[in-house]
């Protein structure tokens, strides 16, 4: 006697033929093996597609780099030349005048005739050298001179 699905006593009875019975049991077996390999291929072919796991970051470290976010980058200045007039004359000899202290001279001038140095918004300066004089156009409207050495 044999215990069936439900847990009851039965008897199984033997059938007249074991060897067809054992052939509808292999008969079955490929069929069912066939559509599982091919579910297990379709598995691993789905594999690759799942997104990989976010890795988590403890507090400390997410705290220190939002800490280095917020620090401000510190630009580099641009290299600023200094210019140089050099000037041969016969009578008065070698000169030479600091570009940027001719700018310096520039609006000290211009502040001198009653404007704000802030309101300069464009500055030409034309050096003269032959004519020991350095002339200037500011904000295209006002134009002056000063002694360049």
């Amino acid at each position: 006697m044999a215990k069936d699905a439900k847990g009851k006593l039965s008897e199984v009875k033997a059938s007249k033929k074991p060897v067809e019975a054992a052939e509808t049991l292999t008969e079955t077996k490929p069929a069912e093996e066939k559509p599982a390999e091919a579910k297990a291929e379709e598995v691993k072919k789905e594999e690759p597609k799942k997104a990989e796991p976010k890795k988590e970051i403890s507090a400390p470290v997410q705290k220190a780099a939002a800490a280095k976010a917020k620090k401000p980058v510190k630009e580099k200045e641009p290299v600023v030349p200094e210019l140089f007039v050099q000037y041969t004359d016969d009578l008065a000899g070698e000169q030479e005048a600091n570009i940027s202290e001719i700018v310096t001279r520039v609006k000290a001038a211009y502040v001198a005739d009653g404007h704000r140095e802030s309101s300069i918004k464009a500055l030409k300066i034309y050096m003269k050298p032959q004519e020991w004089k350095a002339y200037y156009v500011i904000n295209n409207k006002i134009e002056g001179n000063i002694e360049l050495f």
